[in-house]
């Protein structure tokens, strides 16, 4: 019934030849990006009065009432990423999702500078960055169960944690290229030290925090980050926490004894690691796992984290105190 050239609209979508994005909702989005990229802030201005009753209006006289909706105008240019990018990439590959690679489709390059500004320029509290996820596992469960090791990580009252754990699943780790490994940690730094344009860096206020194995597969982020800033860093260094420079600290896994390639489970009793979990061993040695009588490193995090045993995370306390330094910006 219309027109060949005529723009086609179903649910929201441009359906002429195939689903996509209206060119208005993309370009509004693009350039509501630039603006938080520059300013940290952004307030989505309502095309109407109120929702209703079960949505509260944002338009209000509390003091707060402007952080307040910055943060949720926030929320809300991140689910028209989401919403872009679930449909563009229905229809255009990514060739290279997890790098600031030139290559990259436009709408892949704005989620990228969407995620680097809001988890690591204008993030509201530490963002740490770990090799995978059974580090945050591990550190979460240690500081649970030992609160007055991080009075400035976790809230014991309210039961929350004061920092953020960046992820390694999801839209916003794919595009950053953080799902876990060293490799990922070094692709990282490329983003840190090379942001993409029109980012004011200067509103960093909060640490970013890298969490990584002390072992040869760093080796080669210790060996950037020493020819950067200056600072000795290795493998063979019994320090383990280290400011690089304003807002930037970098924690690796301490020495076990006489054991200087360590990751994080090394600091638990070799009993603990020993023992048997429903029958099966943990083996953090890819090459020797068998999952029939393996157990992997995110599976041993979380079932001995259930134990809720303090006794088990004693060998954690000296790296948990210097990971609330590096939080609390007093190393």
């Amino acid at each position: 019934m219309s027109h060949s050239s005529s723009q086609k609209m179903a649910t929201g979508l441009v359906v002429n030849r195939y689903p996509n994005i209206p060119a208005k909702f993309y370009q509004d989005t693009r350039v509501w990006v630039d603006r938080y990229a520059r300013t940290g802030r952004l307030v989505y201005r309502e095309f109407s009065d109120s929702f209703g009753a079960n949505c509260p209006n944002d338009e209000t006289d509390d003091e707060n009432a402007e952080t307040d909706r910055s943060s949720t105008s926030i929320e809300r240019l991140a689910g028209r990423l989401a919403h872009i990018v679930q449909t563009r990439c229905k229809t255009v590959k990514v060739p290279t999702p997890s790098e600031n690679n030139p290559d990259n489709p436009q709408f892949w390059k704005l989620l990228q500078k969407f995620a680097f500004v809001r988890n690591f320029v204008a993030n509201e509290r530490a963002t740490l960055v770990t090799e995978g996820p059974s580090d945050i596992i591990n550190i979460k469960s240690a500081i649970k169960l030992n609160p007055d090791w991080a009075p400035h990580i976790y809230n014991e009252q309210d039961k929350r944690f004061l920092v953020k754990f960046f992820p390694h699943e999801g839209v916003f780790a794919k595009c950053m290229g953080i799902e876990g490994g060293a490799g990922d940690i070094r692709r990282f730094l490329d983003f840190f030290y090379k942001p993409p344009k029109r980012i004011n860096t200067t509103l960093r206020k909060q640490p970013v925090i890298l969490i990584t194995d002390n072992d040869k597969a760093c080796s080669k982020i210790f060996s950037r980050l020493s020819n950067i800033h200056g600072i000795q860093i290795d493998v063979s260094q019994a320090q383990f926490a280290f400011k690089l420079q304003q807002y930037l600290y970098l924690l690796k896994s301490p020495h076990a004894g006489a054991k200087k390639e360590t990751c994080i489970e090394d600091m638990f009793k070799s009993n603990d690691l020993k023992e048997p979990i429903n029958g099966k061993k943990f083996e953090p040695d890819q090459s020797k796992f068998d999952p029939l009588k393996h157990i992997s490193k995110v599976a041993f995090a979380t079932l001995i984290g259930r134990k809720n045993d303090k006794e088990k995370y004693s060998g954690f306390e000296e790296y948990i105190r210097a990971l609330d330094n590096c939080v609390s910006q007093s190393i």
